[in-house]
């Protein structure tokens, strides 16, 4: 009698280039052996991540079938890690191909079109009491380069299910510049937390920077929780009066009077967008934005894999500081993480200064704000 063997990922798939690293998991491109098909290969490493919030994403994977969200194709799991197989994203995401294709000819009637399809997604899982909770442009992206490529939701990593009554706990997650202020109130919330978010991403997609700017993150947190926000001239100056009506309702503070995803893709802007172009600073403003993103992601990687190495030390008193860290570069998640950057306990990054610009820099204050809060909470 024979005995049984699990699948195993390697078998079925060769893993190649690595596309990204979070805190959980790390993404990678892989080619399938059986059919020749590119796809994306998310493995998580389960003793970083309760096992229920594993089963939970994929799940949900597995429900939703909507042209604008990233398609599951299959998983595999293993003592140590569990592999899902998703499509893979060609095109990049959503910032980088505004910048890419040069930004200074960017119009609202593109912006719409983008909007249009993560919205559309956006409503789908809501119909099905999901609720995404981390809508970010790092998250919206193509399927290839084609000028006509769908826009894609990515990263159901926080998504979760909600109750009978619209309404999940108080647990805190999200993105600091999308979070919405209901859930840094550590009130109960639901679906309108993916309508703040996305009206953040409308806001940036129209003129290059968040309507949220504070360099100190408990100020930030502040802005967003009393909702103060303007359209500054010039960066507005030839934005309709439509896009700015949908934004301003999407950023209402009361969850129970912000517009539904069912509504924006009723509002008039996105049924008939209005024909401006980006201001002249619009390309630099958005690139600039775009690296300082990317800078700030990378520095907070680095200091969660700091905080986790001093955890690892402290409940392993008897391993040198380097055999912490050579166990943490072995890792899926270390991996492709230099060791100088696990070594800089106190990294940040360097404030940058913008001419006649409204960028978010990440300074040293801000840096040591959110070294505080991702201690005590992973899920930012």
């Amino acid at each position: 009698m024979g005995c049984f063997r699990s699948r195993v990922l390697e078998d079925e798939y060769t893993i190649q280039d690595s596309i990204s690293a979070g805190e959980f998991s790390s993404v990678y491109k892989a080619i399938c052996d059986a059919d020749g098909e590119e796809v994306a290969i998310k493995i998580i490493e389960k003793n970083l991540i309760d096992n229920r919030t594993i089963e939970n994403e994929i799940a949900i994977l597995k429900e939703v079938d909507h042209p604008n969200i990233i398609k599951y194709i299959d998983d595999f799991k293993s003592v140590q890690t569990v592999e899902v197989v998703l499509e893979l994203m060609n095109g990049g995401e959503l910032f980088d191909r505004i910048i890419s294709t040069d930004g200074r000819c960017y119009t609202e009637v593109q912006a719409c079109e983008a909007m249009k399809q993560i919205t559309s997604a956006v409503e789908y899982i809501h119909k099905r009491k999901i609720v995404h909770r981390d809508i970010k442009p790092e998250n919206l992206m193509y399927e290839n380069n084609s000028p006509d490529s769908l826009l894609k939701l990515a990263d159901f990593g926080l998504a979760t299910k909600i109750g009978e009554n619209g309404l999940h706990d108080q647990k805190t997650c999200g993105t600091p510049t999308y979070v919405a202020p209901e859930i840094l109130k550590e009130e109960a919330y639901g679906f309108p937390v993916d309508i703040w978010s996305l009206g953040v991403v409308i806001y940036i997609v129209l003129c290059g920077f968040p309507p949220f700017v504070s360099t100190d993150v408990k100020e930030l947190y502040e802005e967003i929780k009393e909702g103060k926000f303007d359209f500054p001239e010039p960066f507005w100056t030839d934005i309709s009066k439509s896009a700015k009506d949908l934004v301003s309702k999407c950023l209402i503070i009361d969850p129970s009077k912000r517009i539904t995803a069912a509504e924006i893709l009723m509002h008039e802007w996105i049924k008939n967008p209005g024909k401006g172009q980006m201001s002249k600073d619009y390309h630099e403003q958005l690139s600039k934005f775009n690296k300082n993103t990317k800078k700030l992601n990378k520095c907070i990687h680095t200091i969660i894999l700091a905080n986790r190495m001093k955890k690892v030390m402290t409940t392993n008193k008897e391993k040198s500081r380097k055999e912490v860290i050579d166990e943490l570069r072995q890792s899926e998640i270390g991996l492709k993480i230099p060791q100088k950057e696990l070594g800089r306990r106190n990294s940040v990054m360097p404030s940058t200064s913008v001419r006649k610009s409204r960028i978010l820099p990440a300074s040293s204050s801000m840096m040591s704000e959110i070294r505080s809060d991702l201690e005590g909470h992973s899920d930012f």
